[in-house]
């Protein structure tokens, strides 16, 4: 087998486990939005889900997924760009920092939201109000 093919088949074997796991991410992203949302809703004012956003939700991740398997190739490119000494090595670590990037924006909404209902930031909604996190009653506070 020549690097060539080896490479190819190295990579080709694993982007069905990446879309997988991809695919799971998003799934798992969006329900914990809406777990955030459900939590805690008095402080994020200017969260809104409805059958829209859930439909931009869908269109947006299957753009995200689509252009992750372009990225996907950079991989193999990579690994033909640097000739690497130890290719498994270095395959295992493209591979890894990939779905690692991968996953850090996947889940940069809900990071995003949970950071935003933490810090109980102000937002403006889409007709230019401003809005303020509702203060938590002391005897709902935990810490």
């Amino acid at each position: 087998m020549t690097p060539a093919t080896d490479r190819e088949a190295w990579w080709s074997a694993r982007r069905r486990t990446y879309n997988i796991i991809l695919v799971i991410s998003c799934v798992t992203s969006a329900v914990l939005v809406f777990v955030v949302w459900a939590v805690f809703e008095d402080r994020l004012p200017c969260l809104e889900i409805n059958g829209f956003s859930i439909l931009a939700g869908l269109v947006v991740a299957s753009i995200g997924i689509l252009a992750a398997n372009g990225c996907y190739l950079l991989g193999p490119l990579s690994e033909r760009f640097v000739r690497p000494r130890n290719p498994r090595i270095f395959r295992r670590v493209v591979f890894g920092a990939g779905v690692a990037f991968s996953m850090l924006l996947i889940f940069f909404p809900v990071a995003g939201n949970l950071t935003a209902a933490y810090l109980r930031l102000p937002c403006t909604d889409e007709f230019g109000k401003v809005h303020n996190a509702k203060e938590i009653p002391p005897a709902m506070q935990r810490y």
